[in-house]
């Protein structure tokens, strides 16, 4: 009886055995595929990066149709217009001084929009060929 119960017992863990090691060679099988995809993918991810440093394009630069420094001459022009209105009506330096600074800021303000409408416009045709490629 002792005997046919070892003998159960080594073939149970035979059975053991052999199903544990069929499972690690399954997972073996596995780890081996997942290994190699992960290397398909790393060489996939290089590929790419260096087309990406080999066609790194830049943003354009569009030229401006009216430069800066003329907007804030014609700003601060406007500006003193008004602060010397204020000044001679009221006689307050005061006031003065905060309408030049509120006017000098809303015209460059408004100047800068139609800046940088005026570019758009001005540069539609670049712009529109440069979005198709």
């Amino acid at each position: 009886m002792i005997r046919v119960l070892a003998t159960l017992w080594g073939l149970t863990v035979f059975c053991l055995a052999q199903d544990t090691s069929s499972r690690f060679e399954a997972l073996e099988l596995q780890i081996k595929e997942l290994s190699e995809k992960t290397q398909l993918q790393a060489a996939t991810i290089q590929r790419l990066e260096t087309l990406l440093t080999h066609d790194h394009r830049s943003a354009p630069i569009y030229r401006k149709v009216l430069p800066a420094d003329k907007i804030l001459g014609t700003s601060i022009i406007f500006a003193l217009m008004c602060a010397y209105t204020v000044f001679m009506d009221t006689g307050s330096i005061v006031l003065t001084f905060g309408t030049f600074a509120s006017y000098l800021y809303t015209f460059y303000g408004f100047l800068k929009i139609v800046r940088n409408s005026a570019t758009v416009a001005g540069n539609s045709s670049i712009i529109t060929k440069a979005t198709r490629d």
